[in-house]
């Protein structure tokens, strides 16, 4: 929610994007933002008439520029407008499209992941094959040399324990 003087600043800033944009200084993108930013603009002044127009505009663009999430952000903006007005048919309508284009857009994000995983998997797997020998012998020497420490720990840690004994044993003498 935007405070009187956000509200002004915000309108004079829309409408200098929109003189660029009749200079065509932007290219079609840049329109759809700019349209979308007026439509939220006039949802803020509760003016869902204009705001509806603006986001429509930028949806004929979202669809010609074939931008699915600018699509699915327009559709969500146009149900909550929708609502706004108690027009509770367009609402759904526009609140069953974005649901959806988010579902297929969570599937095909999921796809891609789950591909680039899979073939991340395959490397790795292909890495391991070609090194599984080196591998193999890196284990065996890693492994004797643990032994030798633990060997060469315990043979100084019984000296010493040896020797404490003794120490104990001399001083028990005296």
């Amino acid at each position: 929610v935007y405070r009187k003087n956000e509200i002004d600043s915000a309108k004079y800033y829309l409408d200098c994007a929109n003189d660029r944009l009749k200079n065509n200084t932007y290219d079609l993108f840049q329109k759809l933002v700019v349209l979308k930013q007026y439509g939220k603009f006039y949802y803020q002044k509760k003016q869902y008439d204009k705001a509806l127009d603006f986001y429509l505009q930028s949806l004929t663009i979202a669809n010609k520029l074939d931008k699915k999430d600018q699509r699915k952000i327009i559709y969500r903006l146009l149900s909550h407008t929708y609502k706004a007005q108690k027009n509770e048919k367009k609402h759904a309508e526009y609140l069953e499209k974005y649901l959806a284009l988010n579902e297929s857009m969570t599937d095909e994000n999921n796809k891609a992941l789950n591909i680039s995983v899979d073939h991340i998997l395959k490397q790795q797997e292909n890495e391991n094959k070609s090194i599984t020998n080196t591998g193999d012998t890196a284990s065996i020497l890693i492994s004797i040399l643990g032994i030798v420490t633990l060997l060469t720990g315990f043979l100084l840690y019984s000296r010493k324990k040896e020797e404490k004994e003794r120490l104990i044993l001399q001083q028990k003498d005296e």
